[in-house]
């Protein structure tokens, strides 16, 4: 070898040349060898320099074998690139992670990861599935911090497996639902986006208390360990409650009936209840009835519901002595006007008996007793008087017979038109006959029967 000339006794080398590594001129297939004074590495120029020995002239080439550094090494690229090419796995160990790996590319599953992978510290470590796929970091060997699970569009953030508290947000785009993890299960936040469906609150610890919105039904609620409790707005039914439906104590508008409702357990009054002097309350029992109250006395409006009974006036005694009220019987289908002295109790006015199909409009149970009744199962129409049904007018439909008079008590002269009789047309009655006449008094009485007019020679008494 001939160092420092162009003169070569060795195939294809030029010649050699030494200085440090700094100064190594660039590769141009001058076929020079170099040798690094610095480093104590020796390169050959085949249009790039090709390291051939190192570490004082007898080291390993760990290129084509396995060998070890015995100091710190800097790669500098210099806008170059450098690719490791047909590996299936690509580790690298760190002695500082008491020998666990740092990083481990496995092309053959797919898998790459980074940081404290396998070691005897934390355990914390990056990790990418390109065959699942998914991206997540590790804790502890513990999915915990950030997984992105493309395969099945699950992407978490926090710790869902509870092992450092259980506290994570969830995004479930298949199934379109977004929650918020903390122990005892999901708590704080459900978006249920496919069903309409969304909550904000504790959801399953020991008192679950949470806001709810139910868009698809169109309701938004709150509730306490599974109840009904404090806000309910049934928009779709027109109903908005405030209270506790549970134990029924609560207040309710509807939009299609009550109007208002106010429940306890109890009564519910609305108005002046304690005041002195003159008070109006309106009073509800829950178990019974609705009234309204004055000083006290059952007075204006009670709907007895207990008794299906519904009464409307003056329903305590007044200042007339008299308890004067409309009232619905419900078991009886009756409705009547009641008058009560306190010492006769009676139907005056107005009696309607739906069940009996029989109405009643007068005095029916007063001094004259006269009033008009209706008895449409018979098919009876007639007014009374004094007890007696059969005078001023009778109407037996059913029969066809009809009278107009006084059938009973006094001359009982009546007029009866009976349809199915021989002859129809009747009076009835005392002194209504004579067997002589005074002689003709020129008159006549004019009458058309069947469509014919006739006159009837009328005699002087």
């Amino acid at each position: 070898m001939l160092v420092f000339n162009q003169q070569a006794n060795i195939k294809n080398v030029n010649g050699a040349i030494a200085d440090i590594f700094a100064n190594r001129p660039a590769a141009e297939s001058t076929y020079y060898i170099f040798y690094s004074t610095d480093t104590q590495e020796i390169f050959y120029d085949n249009g790039a320099w090709i390291l051939i020995a190192g570490t004082g002239g007898g080291g390993v080439n760990i290129y084509n074998s396995d060998g070890t550094l015995t100091g710190n090494r800097t790669l500098t690229a210099d806008n170059f690139q450098l690719t490791f090419k047909d590996i299936n796995v690509f580790e690298i160990n760190g002695p500082l992670l008491n020998n666990g790996r740092t990083i481990v590319f496995d092309n053959t599953s797919k898998t790459y990861q980074i940081g404290d992978i396998d070691g005897s510290f934390n355990k914390t470590f990056l990790e990418i599935s390109d065959i699942n796929p998914y991206i997540k970091t590790c804790y502890g060997s513990n999915d915990i911090g950030l997984k992105l699970d493309f395969a099945n569009q699950l992407y978490t953030l926090g710790d869902p497996g509870s092992f450092a508290g259980g506290f994570a947000f969830i995004i479930d785009d298949f199934n379109g639902v977004i929650t918020m993890q903390s122990p005892p299960g999901v708590n704080g936040l459900y978006f249920d986006f496919a069903n309409d469906y969304y909550r904000l609150g504790a959801f399953s610890n020991v008192n679950p208390t949470f806001l709810e919105v139910d868009n698809a039904n169109q309701i938004i609620k709150t509730q306490n360990q599974g109840n009904d409790i404090g806000l309910k707005l049934d928009f779709a039914g027109g109903e908005h409650t405030l209270g506790d439906t549970n134990i029924l104590s609560y207040v309710k508008t509807t939009n299609s009936s009550a109007g208002i409702e106010i429940n306890n357990p109890y009564n519910i009054y609305l108005g002046d209840v304690n005041a002195l002097g003159n008070y109006c309350d309106f009073n509800i029992d829950i178990q019974n009835s609705i009234k309204t109250r004055y000083n006290g006395n059952d007075i204006g409006l009670k709907l007895d519901f207990a008794n299906q009974t519904y009464q409307f006036g003056q329903l305590s005694f007044g200042n007339t002595g008299y308890k004067i009220y409309a009232e619905i019987f419900e078991p009886l289908m009756l409705f009547e006007i009641v008058k009560d002295t306190g010492t006769l109790s009676g139907v005056d006015g107005l009696q309607i008996d739906c069940l009996n199909s029989i109405y009643k409009f007068g005095n029916i149970t007063g001094t004259n007793n006269t009033y008009i009744y209706i008895n449409d199962t018979s098919e009876l129409l007639y007014t009374a008087n004094n007890g007696n049904i059969s005078n001023g007018l009778y109407c037996d439909f059913a029969s066809h017979v009809y009278q107009f008079g006084r059938a009973t008590g006094g001359n009982t002269t009546y007029l009866t038109i009976d349809d199915a009789a021989t002859y129809p047309i009747q009076i009835d009655g005392t002194n209504v006959l004579s067997g002589s006449s005074g002689g003709s008094s020129g008159q006549h009485l004019k009458i058309n029967i069947n469509g014919t007019d006739y006159k009837i020679k009328l005699e002087n008494p």
